[in-house]
């Protein structure tokens, strides 16, 4: 999820779940009980803000709403983390960002509602939905193509680079499809592509970048990822050390100011996020409070006896 800031998470977050076919035929619970798996730490900005918004929509942690978290430490983590959360008997289980999460929440929730942010994966394509205003199963939620972002950033740092011959793409598990996709269009645009792949428990991201030591100064983009976004400051540093430009979106951590300091445009100058024709980070960012939105959307329509659609108008 490295290509979107906290405030876009937090948006999509709230809005994924906003009309629920199958819970708008249930019973309302006194309290929603929101179980989800990432890799950050309990305490990342995310999840607080993410927090507030529900309260902002009426739901109070502790007295109507609950948000069960369990850390994955790995993507092979999120199977179990799933079938965890499902056997607390939460009434929703949130998957967001890679396919992994959503495959083991699939294979956890039994009739339990799943909401799901795919952001590396087509999930109609993938057969998760049968489309997203008609989902046809207990998944449903909101699909951002970072394939098609993928592509911009390599577009925006072609203009940032115009003499730059190769372009690092460094990717993971999760992050193969936006990484071929941003290769085929870097070949469009003179670059040669570098896929950099990221292995090792816990990820060794020093051995994947060695290839691109002999080419100093050539730019490298890093794909959306649960594994990007929570090791970000890692990768930074490496990079600082490197003196290698970067694309990656800011966050509010330490890693994302420094990821931000390294993306100089010739002649010192620093690019907005997302500038010279890039995908706009804050522009994403504003998409990302929907989730809980959503949430709250469906918890309140269990009582009603409605279809609903996906998505919502906004």
């Amino acid at each position: 999820m490295s290509g979107m800031g906290r405030r876009e998470f937090i948006t999509l977050l709230g809005s994924a779940v906003a009309a629920w076919p199958l819970a708008a035929r249930a019973q309302s619970p006194k309290m929603l009980r929101v179980g989800y798996s990432g890799m950050l730490t309990r305490e990342a900005p995310h999840y607080a803000a993410f927090e507030k918004r529900m309260a902002e929509l009426g739901y109070q942690e502790g007295r109507n709403f609950t948000f069960e978290y369990i850390q994955a430490p790995s993507i092979e983590g999120y199977e179990a983390a799933y079938h965890e959360l499902a056997a607390r008997n939460v009434d929703i289980l949130l998957a967001a960002g890679n396919e992994p999460a959503l495959r083991a929440a699939r294979a956890a929730a039994g009739t339990t509602p799943i909401v799901f942010i795919a952001l590396d994966f087509d999930p109609v394509e993938k057969g998760y939905v049968t489309s997203l205003s008609r989902p046809g199963s207990n998944s449903t939620g909101l699909f951002v193509s970072q394939l098609e972002l993928a592509a911009k950033r390599v577009e925006f740092l072609r203009k940032t680079f115009p003499n730059a011959r190769r372009v690092g793409l460094l990717w993971d598990a999760t992050s193969r499809e936006q990484a071929d996709a941003a290769a085929a269009v870097a070949v469009q645009l003179a670059f040669e592509p570098r896929l950099l792949e990221v292995i090792g428990q816990p990820p060794n991201y020093a051995a994947a970048l060695m290839p691109m030591d002999q080419w100093p100064g050539e730019p490298i983009m890093i794909p959306a990822s649960p594994l990007a976004l929570r090791d970000r400051t890692t990768i930074v540093r490496l990079l600082l050390d490197r003196r290698t430009p970067v694309d990656m979106c800011p966050s509010r951590g330490d890693g994302g100011r420094r990821a931000y300091q390294l993306r100089r445009q010739p002649g010192g100058r620093l690019p907005r996020c997302g500038g010279s024709g890039g995908p706009s980070c804050q522009a994403r960012q504003r998409r990302r409070n929907s989730h809980a939105g959503a949430i709250a959307f469906s918890h309140r329509s269990q009582s009603q006896d409605c279809e609903g659609s996906w998505p919502p108008n906004s």
